[in-house]
């Protein structure tokens, strides 16, 4: 462990921490560790997939990066003495959406042109229909 374990209400997002606490739940390659200032969720990435690393009531400190709201583990040390490496941080995406962000759906320009009945370009005629002018003589 490099840094010093601090309270899991003080982590602040984008951060490497390190905190100490018991682990209250478990499920996948996840659990739960609290300690008095709250709860965080642990995710100990794929090396962590079909390992038993904390078990319910285990005290544990955690060392890893804050991100996201939850902590992805690096180092994960137990009380007597051992410790687990669970890899490098995820790499990073960049700050979150803002709220009530919704992602535009990509658009397959290929598989829509191929589209029968359906043109990409529309020609002068084509458009004063579809606006509903008169037609441009031919």
């Amino acid at each position: 462990m490099l840094l010093q374990p601090a309270p899991i209400g003080n982590m602040q997002e984008g951060s490497s921490v390190a905190v100490k606490g018991s682990v209250v739940e478990t499920f996948d390659h996840f659990f739960i560790l609290q300690d008095n200032s709250g709860r965080a969720l642990v995710d100990l990435g794929p090396r962590g997939d079909g390992v038993d690393a904390a078990a319910k009531g285990e005290n544990i400190t955690v060392q890893g990066l804050f991100d996201r709201g939850l902590i992805h583990a690096q180092v994960v040390a137990y009380a007597d003495g051992r410790t687990e490496e669970f890899g490098p941080p995820p790499p990073d995406r960049g700050p979150p959406p803002p709220p009530g962000y919704r992602p535009v759906p990509r658009v397959d320009r290929e598989r829509a042109q191929r589209r029968p009945g359906r043109t990409s370009v529309m020609s002068g005629r084509q458009t004063h229909i579809a606006l509903g002018m008169a037609p441009l003589p031919e």
